[in-house]
Parts: structure tokens; C-alpha cells; sequence
């Protein structure tokens, strides 16, 4: 059993370190191997809500996050740790768990920390470490990870590493709260030789506060969209057909729905793509959708958006007109292409690459559409 220590901190061998390296001893004399993950002192962006990690399974921003999520697949618990800035655990620490998180839960790899236990450790001069601790905490929690404890709350005090060894109880703590997470992670193995089985996992359901009778939109925008290279567009890492889907509903005041596939094995290559797609129509494919629009009988405008496939609607765009109930519905069909021309009659179609990369032409093609629609 192994367990990833991992330091917040930008000062690879300060306060923070030195609890760690505490807990790493402890850890040690219980029989249970640890290691230190340095968060270093390279920038890390905050995430960009692109929801791209759905779709490819990683994170499109390239930095230490990728590798963090691949390397803590080896790991049965986890301590993050972090230093006090303003009340806080650190910006770099934040920034870096909101997305590793984010993408362990979005690409369907939640079982990287899933059932797995976590802590949090904090160190400061004087106060904002309970603060602090919560909002780690927070991460475990959301993951169905079993909290672990010590007799105190976890942290230690002091401005220099020095000063920290001299806090005697929070250094005594770091050694409660290692042999607390090597008993669990003792408990856990016992049980799984005993075949007691991880809790039976359900389909996440997720409930919006609003009631849909509240909202004075009565319009809906629909979209099917891609990643990944595009004929005469490129490598991109948010679909021609949702930028598309996002400036008409912002246009027309409208929810956005996107059209998700339960099994998606789209290739994200082009000519993969091509050969994919085309056995799919050939066998009339119906795939399976994702979840269900809310109150959707509350609509009366309906955008319905996608690529250009073969030429024809992609196969789960006709999974959802098979789905749906459209009586007294208005449907209004927009496309993305780069040549081929829309699918429907009567319908808005754009070239991918200026959804893409021309935004004002792309805005303003859209605004004239809109104006000869009767909503």
C-alpha cells in the first residue's frame, strides 16, 4: 500500500514539507510506503470550463495536472497539503486539485480516487488554516473518498521549518493522523480479503435548484458537437457546432442542452472519424444519449445544432428526435460544414472555420439568421 503526500507548497522544502516529512516517517514505521508530489513553482491555470477532459480524457491545458491524474492511479490514499495564503489553501493548490478532480470525474476516471481516503494538512504562521482545511476537504467529499483525521485539526504553525518542528502538538497530530490513514488503508485490505465489495455505485442525477416554471425563456438551443482535428479547421478543443449552440443562445436568451453519447468511441482523428461515422449511417445507428433535458415539455423554440456527417444529421442527433415528443414545437435547424452546405432545408448552416476562428462574421451571420425566425 502506498500513499501520495503531496506538498502545495512552491517551497519545495518548507513548513508545509516538513509535516509532510513527518507523516512520511510515521507512515514508514507503520509499514506503509509514501511519497512526496512537489507542485513546483511553474504557473497553473485555473480550469476553463470547456468540459474538453469529457470527451478526450485529459485536460487540454498541457501542464503538471495531466501527469499528476496518470500518477496518482498508483496510489491507494492521499494527504494534500498547503500552505495559508488569505484564509485559503494556496492558489497553485487550488487551481491544480479544481481541475485534477475535474477531469478524473468528467473522463469517467473517478476511480482514481474514488473510495480511496484523503487528507488535508495546512500550515501557517497564525490562523486561516481551519478555512483552509474545509476547503480541501471539500475535494474528498465530492470523490465518495472516506475522510481521515487526527486527533486535532490537521496543521501545524510556524514561518520557517525550524518553528514548526517546535510546534509540538501539530507535529504530534501529523503522526495520529499517518497511523490513522495506515489503519484505515489496513482495514480496507482486510476487508477486501474478507469479499466485502466497495459500495454499489449509482448513475450520478443531477437536480437544478431552479424549477423550470421560474425561467421566462421559452427557448432551447440543442447541439451535437466534436473535439479533436477537423477537416480545414485543425486540432481544436471546443466543437464549431457548440460555439455556434452558445451564440444563439445568447442571442435568443435560450438553455443550452448538448447531445451526449453513453459509449462515445468517436475517433478523434479526422479520417478515422470519416470511416466511423459512415459505418454508423450505413447501419442506421441509433446510440445511446446521455441523461434527459429538464422539463422539456416547458419549451416552445427548439435549436436543434450538429455537423454535417455524410450528409445528414450525426446519429445521436436522430437518437433524440426519436426521444422527444416535438407536437406544437417550433424546430429550427442549424449546421456547421466546410463545403458540403447544410443537411435541412430551410435551415442555417456555417462554415466550421468561421465559427471558429471569425467570430464577428460568425456573430453576425447567426444575428441575421435569427431576425427572419418567428420567435
Amino acid at each position: 500500500m502506498k500513499v501520495l503526500l503531496f506538498n502545495g507548497s512552491p517551497h519545495k522544502n518548507g513548513c508545509t514539507y516538513t509535516a509532510l516529512t513527518e507523516i512520511a516517517k510515521t507512515l514508514q514505521e507503520e509499514g506503509i510506503e509514501s511519497e512526496i508530489y512537489q507542485i513546483g513553482t511553474e504557473p497553473i491555470s485555473a480550469c476553463r470550463g470547456c468540459y474538453a477532459c469529457k470527451k478526450i480524457g485529459r485536460c487540454v491545458i498541457n501542464d503538471k495536472v495531466n501527469e499528476f491524474v496518470e500518477y496518482a492511479k498508483n496510489f491507494d490514499g492521499f494527504i494534500f497539503g498547503s500552505p495559508v495564503h488569505f484564509a485559503s489553501a494556496s492558489a497553485g493548490i487550488t487551481a491544480f486539485l479544481d481541475r485534477a478532480f475535474f477531469v478524473a470525474f468528467q473522463s469517467k476516471q473517478g476511480y482514481i480516487f474514488q473510495h480511496k481516503p484523503g487528507a488535508a494538512v495546512v500550515s501557517a504562521r497564525r490562523s486561516g488554516t481551519t478555512f483552509a482545511l474545509d476547503q480541501i476537504n471539500k475535494y474528498f467529499s465530492i470523490s465518495q473518498m472516506p475522510v481521515i483525521s487526527g486527533r486535532y485539526w490537521n496543521m501545524v504553525h510556524g514561518t520557517t521549518p525550524e518553528e514548526v518542528k517546535q510546534d509540538l502538538e501539530g507535529m504530534q497530530n501529523m503522526r495520529i493522523l499517518a497511523r490513522n490513514m495506515a489503519w484505515h488503508l489496513r482495514c480496507q485490505e482486510a476487508g477486501t480479503a474478507a469479499g466485502i465489495p466497495i459500495p454499489e455505485d449509482e448513475t450520478v442525477t443531477f437536480t437544478n435548484f431552479i424549477k423550470k416554471d421560474d425561467y421566462k425563456t421559452k427557448n432551447l438551443v440543442v447541439y451535437f458537437s466534436r473535439i479533436g482535428e477537423q477537416y480545414n479547421v485543425g486540432e481544436i478543443f471546443k466543437g464549431n457546432t457548440a460555439i455556434v449552440a452558445e451564440l444563439i443562445a445568447d442571442k435568443t436568451g435560450a438553455d443550452l442542452y448538448e447531445i451526449q453519447v453513453e459509449n462515445d468511441n468517436y475517433p478523434d482523428k479526422y479520417a478515422p472519424l470519416l470511416e466511423y461515422t459512415k459505418e454508423e449511417k450505413q447501419r442506421n445507428a441509433r446510440p445511446e444519449l446521455i441523461g434527459n433535458v429538464p422539463n422539456f415539455e416547458h419549451y416552445e423554440n427548439i435549436f436543434l445544432g450538429y455537423p454535417n456527417w455524410w450528409g445528414d444529421m450525426p446519429m445521436p442527433v436522430h437518437t433524440f428526435l426519436d426521444t422527444y415528443n416535438f407536437d406544437g414545437k417550433k424546430i429550427f435547424h442549424f449546421c456547421t460544414h466546410e463545403g458540403s452546405g447544410g443537411v435541412v432545408k430551410d435551415g442555417f448552416d456555417i462554415y466550421g472555420h468561421i465559427a471558429q476562428y471569425q467570430p464577428d462574421e460568425a456573430d453576425k451571420q447567426i444575428g441575421e439568421w435569427l431576425k427572419t425566425l418567428p420567435i
